[in-house]
Protein backbone atom coordinates (compact mmCIF):
# COMPACT_ATOMS: atom_id res chain seq x y z
CA UNK A 1 0.00 0.00 0.00
CA UNK A 2 1.39 3.49 -0.46
CA UNK A 3 2.04 6.06 1.89
CA UNK A 4 -0.05 9.24 1.61
CA UNK A 5 3.34 10.97 0.63
CA UNK A 6 3.68 8.98 -2.40
CA UNK A 7 0.25 10.13 -4.28
CA UNK A 8 1.07 13.65 -3.61
CA UNK A 9 1.28 15.30 -7.25
CA UNK A 10 1.87 18.70 -8.07
CA UNK A 11 -0.75 21.42 -8.09
CA UNK A 12 0.16 22.90 -11.74
CA UNK A 13 1.29 20.50 -13.89
CA UNK A 14 0.52 16.96 -12.16
CA UNK A 15 3.77 15.30 -11.89
CA UNK A 16 4.86 13.10 -9.29
CA UNK A 17 8.39 14.29 -9.47
CA UNK A 18 8.73 16.05 -5.95
CA UNK A 19 11.46 16.72 -3.94
CA UNK A 20 10.22 17.85 -0.50
CA UNK A 21 12.17 18.51 2.86
CA UNK A 22 9.91 18.39 5.82
CA UNK A 23 10.39 18.60 9.15
CA UNK A 24 8.23 15.91 11.07
CA UNK A 25 8.77 17.37 14.44
CA UNK A 26 7.23 20.49 13.58
CA UNK A 27 5.76 20.56 10.45
CA UNK A 28 7.54 23.33 8.71
CA UNK A 29 8.96 22.18 5.14
CA UNK A 30 9.13 22.85 1.60
CA UNK A 31 7.98 21.18 -1.62
CA UNK A 32 8.76 21.79 -5.27
CA UNK A 33 7.88 20.12 -8.50
CA UNK A 34 10.76 18.94 -10.87
CA UNK A 35 9.24 19.24 -13.67
CA UNK A 36 7.79 22.93 -13.09
CA UNK A 37 9.10 24.49 -10.33
CA UNK A 38 5.70 25.33 -8.36
CA UNK A 39 6.40 25.43 -4.80
CA UNK A 40 5.35 25.68 -1.42
CA UNK A 41 6.88 26.69 2.03
CA UNK A 42 5.30 25.99 5.27
CA UNK A 43 7.36 27.68 8.45
CA UNK A 44 6.47 28.62 11.51
CA UNK A 45 5.28 32.48 11.73
CA UNK A 46 7.59 35.16 13.40
CA UNK A 47 7.18 39.08 14.14
CA UNK A 48 9.30 41.68 13.47
CA UNK A 49 11.52 40.29 16.53
CA UNK A 50 12.00 37.17 15.61
CA UNK A 51 9.31 35.58 17.64
CA UNK A 52 7.04 33.09 17.10
CA UNK A 53 3.17 34.27 17.32
CA UNK A 54 1.23 31.62 19.12
CA UNK A 55 -2.02 30.80 18.49
CA UNK A 56 -2.53 31.16 22.66
CA UNK A 57 -0.02 32.74 24.48
CA UNK A 58 -0.60 31.65 27.73
CA UNK A 59 0.90 27.91 26.12
CA UNK A 60 4.17 27.01 25.19
CA UNK A 61 5.52 26.84 21.57
CA UNK A 62 4.61 23.30 19.90
CA UNK A 63 3.64 22.80 15.97
CA UNK A 64 -0.15 23.17 17.74
CA UNK A 65 0.17 26.79 18.79
CA UNK A 66 1.97 28.28 16.16
CA UNK A 67 0.28 30.09 13.26
CA UNK A 68 1.92 28.72 10.04
CA UNK A 69 3.06 30.61 7.36
CA UNK A 70 2.84 29.08 3.88
CA UNK A 71 4.34 30.88 0.39
CA UNK A 72 4.74 29.68 -2.62
CA UNK A 73 5.35 29.90 -6.45
CA UNK A 74 2.10 28.51 -7.81
CA UNK A 75 3.02 29.76 -12.02
CA UNK A 76 7.26 30.12 -11.96
CA UNK A 77 8.39 30.59 -15.41
CA UNK A 78 9.93 27.32 -15.20
CA UNK A 79 12.99 25.23 -12.78
CA UNK A 80 16.97 25.07 -14.06
CA UNK A 81 18.20 21.81 -12.78
CA UNK A 82 21.78 21.37 -12.75
CA UNK A 83 23.53 17.40 -13.32
CA UNK A 84 27.32 17.19 -12.65
CA UNK A 85 28.60 14.13 -14.18
CA UNK A 86 29.14 12.32 -10.57
CA UNK A 87 25.48 12.44 -9.87
CA UNK A 88 25.07 15.49 -8.24
CA UNK A 89 22.10 17.82 -9.05
CA UNK A 90 21.03 21.71 -8.22
CA UNK A 91 17.69 23.31 -8.74
CA UNK A 92 16.65 26.67 -8.94
CA UNK A 93 13.07 27.86 -9.43
CA UNK A 94 13.29 30.42 -12.34
CA UNK A 95 10.16 32.85 -10.93
CA UNK A 96 10.02 34.97 -13.99
CA UNK A 97 10.79 35.25 -17.46
CA UNK A 98 13.49 37.96 -16.93
CA UNK A 99 15.53 35.70 -14.86
CA UNK A 100 17.66 34.49 -17.90
CA UNK A 101 20.21 37.34 -16.92
CA UNK A 102 20.38 35.36 -13.49
CA UNK A 103 20.27 31.87 -15.06
CA UNK A 104 23.60 33.00 -17.37
CA UNK A 105 25.66 34.50 -14.61
CA UNK A 106 24.88 30.87 -12.36
CA UNK A 107 25.76 29.17 -15.21
CA UNK A 108 29.32 31.44 -15.97
CA UNK A 109 29.54 31.58 -11.85
CA UNK A 110 28.62 27.34 -10.71
CA UNK A 111 31.40 25.48 -9.35
CA UNK A 112 32.14 22.76 -12.46
CA UNK A 113 33.64 19.68 -11.81
CA UNK A 114 33.59 18.51 -15.05
CA UNK A 115 33.14 19.49 -19.07
CA UNK A 116 30.10 16.78 -18.74
CA UNK A 117 27.85 19.50 -16.50
CA UNK A 118 24.38 19.67 -18.04
CA UNK A 119 21.78 22.88 -17.51
CA UNK A 120 18.72 21.91 -18.34
CA UNK A 121 15.32 24.62 -17.70
CA UNK A 122 11.95 23.33 -17.95
CA UNK A 123 9.07 24.95 -18.63
CA UNK A 124 5.27 24.11 -18.26
CA UNK A 125 3.80 25.70 -21.50
CA UNK A 126 0.42 25.11 -23.05
CA UNK A 127 -0.27 22.00 -20.82
CA UNK A 128 2.95 19.86 -21.84
CA UNK A 129 6.85 20.08 -19.74
CA UNK A 130 9.10 21.69 -22.45
CA UNK A 131 13.14 21.27 -21.54
CA UNK A 132 15.74 22.92 -23.07
CA UNK A 133 19.34 21.60 -22.58
CA UNK A 134 22.81 23.61 -22.78
CA UNK A 135 26.44 23.50 -21.56
CA UNK A 136 28.02 26.30 -19.97
CA UNK A 137 29.79 26.71 -23.24
CA UNK A 138 26.82 27.64 -25.05
CA UNK A 139 27.13 30.73 -22.87
CA UNK A 140 30.66 32.06 -23.95
CA UNK A 141 29.62 32.43 -27.30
Amino acid sequence: MKSEKEKIKCLRCKSLKLWEDVDERTGEGFVMCLDCGCNFTLKWKQDENGYYILKDTSKGISPENVLIEKTDIKYPYGICITRISKGQYEFGVLQESNDSDFLRQYINDIMIYDDKTEIKVNRYINGKIKSEYFLRNDWKK
